[in-house]
């Protein structure tokens, strides 16, 4: 499954999308995609967490926030890798490299 763009989450978790027509396709996109609406989630708890306490637990979920991001990041590629693999004209070139 494709992601939302890497900004994405935290643009609308901050309700910075005005744009209606990506706004539209962010929300259909979150209403299937765990993955994402977990980001944005994460990206509502931090912002919360920084207006109501600044400098204490903020530090520790936007670390989370990171990690987590890192982990759709690596999935993406892996995602991307395997649909390279599935192309056809990547078929052919195996069947050439296995006769």
């Amino acid at each position: 499954m494709n992601h939302l763009d890497a900004d994405l989450p935290d643009e609308y978790a901050l309700g910075r999308i005005t744009d209606q027509t990506q706004l539209a396709a962010i929300e259909e996109h979150l209403s299937i995609c765990e993955e994402c609406r977990n980001l944005v989630e994460t990206v509502d708890t931090i912002r919360r967490a920084l207006k109501s306490d600044p400098h204490g637990q903020a530090a520790t979920l936007a670390q989370m926030l990171e990690a987590h991001r890192r982990v759709i990041e690596t999935e993406m590629i892996e995602q991307r890798i395997t649909d390279l693999e599935a192309k056809p004209e990547n078929t052919s070139r195996k069947r050439a490299k296995k006769s």
